[in-house]
């Protein structure tokens, strides 16, 4: 029966996917950080130029990350992901 499952169904492309949306350290970081950048834009401006801010980061952080880990869009999904949260509550 395993070798069946082996042969027949290749799961490689779903835990490649599962790898890359599972929760790293990194992408904690990610979302923690970019929590309290939004909270700290809020005090001086409107949420929507707040998430705005936050982006901006994100994508700069991101592009100091391209050298090291490379450049990841889910990094900074996570990043913006608590501002999004909270501009549409």
């Amino acid at each position: 029966m395993v070798v069946f499952m082996n042969k027949f169904l290749n799961f490689t492309i779903i835990k490649n996917l599962l790898s890359k949306l599972s929760p790293r350290k990194d992408r904690l970081q990610h979302f923690f950080y970019g929590f309290f950048l939004f909270k700290l834009a809020l005090f001086f401006v409107a949420p929507i130029i707040a998430l705005a801010i936050v982006f901006v980061i994100a994508v700069a952080i991101e592009v100091n990350d391209l050298e090291t880990s490379g450049f990841d869009v889910i990094d900074i999904l996570f990043t913006v992901l608590t501002g999004i949260i909270l501009v549409i509550w």
